[in-house]
């Protein structure tokens, strides 16, 4: 769940914030400051994932970026989760 968490955020900072490793730029998760295992996920039925940037701060090579998760499966709540990222644009010099 944790590693899902990892991925949607990278899909955030890629497709919304447009930040790409061709360009230098590299993610780190930061903090998790609240993970709830509410329930076991099921074998079969798709997991439902959404993510929810709570706070973004955006500088010419530093974004930082607070995030809500909520996973659910069959309307049944499996992982929330409060977590942040660091992503830094690395340049040769």
């Amino acid at each position: 769940m944790v590693h899902l968490t990892g991925m949607l955020g990278f899909m955030h900072t890629y497709y919304v914030l447009g930040l790409r490793h061709a360009d230098g730029w590299i993610g780190y998760g930061g903090r998790i400051y609240d993970a709830r295992f509410v329930a076991l996920a099921k074998m079969g039925p798709p997991l439902d994932l959404q993510l929810r940037a709570t706070k973004i701060r955006q500088r010419e090579n530093q974004v930082f970026g607070r995030y809500e998760f909520l996973f659910t499966q069959a309307g049944t709540l499996i992982y929330q989760g409060d977590q942040a990222a660091m992503w830094m644009r690395v340049t040769e010099s």
